[in-house]
Formats: structure tokens, sequence, C-alpha cells
């Protein structure tokens, strides 16, 4: 759950709107850690922005607040263009929650493929209904379960109380494999495990790591949701804009697959020093196991899709539909 700000924060978060210079083209915000290659990538950004002409101001580093307020603010007009994460997208646009419902691709290249010639139009067009231009998407990476005990098969989380985003994909998944789902924001997640509030929860590698590795050490390797994120702007303010600047800003990540194979890198970076770690408990998922564990979250899909907004059906037909173009390419039956 998300504490408040103190008056101390508020009044900085003012002071930042208020005592800077205002740019021609506005303001850029993100809530990219600082250090992260997150953060990096926003920087080889703003060069490209600044090389293209654009004057922007840049909050990339939570200056501006969470991602729900950097949303709140883009779509009022105060922000102009931002990049959060696909959960917190979906809390206006819905429809994006299907492509986060668990086991919708086999693999990072089946993802890439389905995302960029059939998931990102269908979305874009979504999206333009809730007053967002979505311009490219990123990598955050796969969801694996951590716990405090042991967990290899879907009925060794029966009952566990494992805590995932406060979204509606993470949380179907674990109803669906018979998990106690406790939805919980990041700052609550240690606390958590501290107390034994929660048993265990859902996160990528970077995630686990940072946070949860120390006091959760058994990490199974489910990989049942491809978590990533958005690079978007304020529809009307993007609609302004004459035709080469809105052209411009769409292509200023130059190379989207370079971006994502660089979380790629890090990802297995962190993963190898997880499993060389003696304390550390790195379970991979068997061939057999993984369709125990395909078949128990399978119902979740049907859920999702009933909660997330009017066109959601589109999007599990575009998913379907990349998903069977790919196996088409790879010389499989679709």
């Amino acid at each position: 759950m998300k504490r408040p700000l103190s008056l101390l924060a508020v009044t900085a978060v003012g002071a930042l709107w208020l005592s800077t210079a205002e740019a021609v083209d506005g303001r850029v915000a993100s809530a990219a850690p600082k250090g992260t290659i997150w953060d990096r990538q926003w920087q080889a950004w703003r060069q490209a922005a600044t090389a293209a002409g654009f004057d922007f101001e840049y909050f990339v580093n939570g200056e501006l607040g969470g991602e729900t307020d950097i949303l709140n603010a883009l779509r009022r007009g105060r922000i102009q263009v931002a990049g959060t994460s696909s959960a917190a997208v979906a809390a206006v646009v819905p429809e994006v929650s299907v492509a986060l419902a668990p086991y919708q691709f086999d693999s990072a290249a089946e993802a890439d493929f389905v995302y960029d010639r059939f998931l990102l139009p269908t979305l874009k067009d979504i999206a333009a209904g809730y007053g967002l231009h979505l311009m490219q998407w990123g990598e955050v990476g796969w969801s694996h379960i951590y716990a405090t005990r042991s967990v290899r098969e879907p009925g060794d989380v029966k009952a566990l109380k494992l805590r995932g985003p406060t979204n509606v994909p993470h949380q179907e998944f674990l109803r669906a494999v018979g998990a106690d789902a406790i939805p919980l924001g990041l700052p609550d997640i240690v606390p958590a495990l501290q107390t034994g509030m929660i048993d265990g929860g859902i996160a990528n590698v970077v995630l686990h790591t940072a946070t949860t590795a120390a006091f959760a050490p058994h990490y199974l390797l489910t990989a049942h949701i491809f978590d990533t994120n958005f690079f978007y702007a304020n529809l009307d303010w993007y609609r302004r804009l004459p035709e080469a600047r809105r052209r411009a800003l769409d292509g200023l990540i130059v190379d989207p697959a370079a971006a994502r194979a660089e979380i790629r890198a890090m990802s297995e970076d962190l993963l190898a020093a997880l499993r060389a770690n003696p304390t550390a408990d790195v379970a991979d998922v068997p061939p057999a196991t993984l369709a125990r564990w395909r078949a128990a979250a399978a119902p979740a899909l049907a859920r999702i899709v009933t909660q997330s907004g009017p066109r959601a059906a589109e999007v599990a037909q575009a998913i379907a539909a990349g998903r069977a173009a790919y196996k088409q390419q790879q010389g499989g039956r679709p």
C-alpha cells in the first residue's frame, strides 16, 4: 500500500512544479531508481531527445511521485511524456492487464514478436481512447515465486499467503493456483515477511535480489508472467505537435531490442549470482511440472479478460494471433 507523502515531501514536489523554468516541450517523468539500468536508458533517451531538438524538463527518478502520481499528472497535462510499469498503465488502460495474464508467452523471443507486430499496435489503438499515446514498450522481466519454505509443485502453494502486486493479473494467478492472495505495495513486502503476514510472493529477479531474497530464500523459476513497461505521451499534447515532431518523438528509442537485451543480460547476471549464493534455493521447473503449473493457472485468463475493460477480448485475440504467427515462422503448427 502506498504511504502518504510527508509535508516535507509534498513541499519539495510543489517547489519542483513552481520553481523550475518551464521548458518549451514540457516535462518527462518516470520513477526509475537512480543508478539502475532503467535510469541509464532514460539518460540515453534524453540525449536522443536533445539531439532531435526537444526541450524537456526531466524528472525520471521519482521526483514527481510514484507511478500513479505520474499517470494522473500526465492525464491532466502537467506532464507530457512518461514511462511506467505496465501494471501502472493498466490502472488507466485496463486492457493492458490481459498481456500480463499467466503463461501467455513461452520465451522472450516469442514475446518480442507478439508485442512488436501484434500487441503494441492493438494496445496503442485502445490507449488512445483513454487519452494516452503509447510510443514503445520495454522489458521488466519474468515473474517467479519466492517463499520462506520450499515450493516446487502447484500444490505446495495451497493456503500459503503469497504477496502479489495490487493488480488483476497477479492476484488472479495466485488465486488460480490456490494461494491465499495478499495484495501489497512494495514498501510493505519486507515488514510482511518479517512478521509472518506473508509466506512469500511474486517477483522478478531484479526485485527479488534487491528486496526479498534475504527474507525468503526459496525461489522457483515459474516464469509465469512476462512483465513490461511502456513509454507514452499525453495524447492531446502529442496530436498538437507537427507531424515531423511526432515522428521524431516516436523514434527516440532507436533500438528497442537492444534496450530489452540490456535488461535480459542484467537479469541473467543477477540470477547466476543468486544460484551461486549458498543460502539461496533457486529451483528450475522441469517440463512435466511446468505443465501442471500451466494447467493450474489456466482459469486465470478468462477471469482477467472479464475484469479488464471493454476491449479486453481484442487484446487476447491479438496475443493468440501473434503466437500462431510466431509458431508458423518457427516452422511449427499454429
